[in-house]
């Protein structure tokens, strides 16, 4: 059993396939999560992975359905982590609604930052998982300024502004980085690899995304790889 800080991830075996998107993004982003399928194997005794899974996290998302509540293992792991927040004023708890009105959001949950999504599909899943990500860091839900005056003189040193949003959406919306960890990417990009058009990066990243089923990770040191050799 490991004992550093991660996310924990309460959900409903109804929507695991956008609990383990969420997880998915978060790890992307640095974060370390636990999350059931990942964690509990065969043979464990699951009450005492859970258990170990909570007393070592620093924070808590409910993915949260309107039946969430009827499902016993979720309502345990829902009250553990309103205990963990009660006894630890630090410890952040966040609320992704699935398909859920905010009005059926129990009221002492609406205290915390919440996002929607209608799916694992849904269009908007990466800004919100952001959302996410920004409040378990303890920064404000959006960022104020995602295009500071910096950011525009760093973009300014590439062929056009518009080739550093093609590097800074592409980074976002199919490498699941945050809106910071976007603008870095493309910012390095610029200064490492001037000359070799990002539209190669792309084609290497999707072949090996769609025809060798790398993860973002995987297929991003792939696309580094074989960009290198172009240098």
């Amino acid at each position: 059993m490991s004992s550093e800080k991660h996310v924990f991830i309460a959900y409903r075996e109804p929507v695991e396939n956008v609990a383990r998107k969420l997880a998915k993004y978060l790890i992307d982003n640095d974060m370390k999560v636990w999350f059931f399928p990942w964690k509990v194997g065969w043979g464990d005794s699951i009450t005492a992975e859970e258990d170990e899974g909570l007393k070592n996290s620093f924070s808590g998302i409910i993915v949260f359905t309107p039946d969430f509540l009827k499902g016993k293992t979720a309502r345990e792991e829902y009250r553990a982590l309103l205990a963990l927040k009660r006894s630890n004023e630090s410890y952040k708890i966040g609320i992704l609604r699935v398909n859920c009105p905010r009005n059926e959001v129990p009221p002492f949950l609406l205290d915390y930052f919440d996002c929607h999504v209608e799916s694992e599909t849904d269009g908007n899943f990466n800004i919100e998982a952001e959302k996410i990500l920004r409040g378990i860091r303890g920064l404000p839900i959006e960022d104020p300024t995602p295009f500071s005056q910096d950011k525009v003189q760093t973009a300014q040193t590439a062929q056009s502004f518009q080739e550093y949003m093609k590097i800074y959406t592409f980074a976002r919306d199919n490498m699941l980085k945050s809106s910071l960890s976007a603008h870095k990417f493309a910012e390095e990009w610029i200064k490492q690899y001037q000359g070799i058009p990002f539209s190669h990066f792309i084609e290497i990243f999707n072949f090996a995304k769609q025809k060798m089923s790398k993860s973002s990770i995987s297929a991003q040191k792939f696309a580094f790889y074989q960009i290198n050799k172009l240098k």
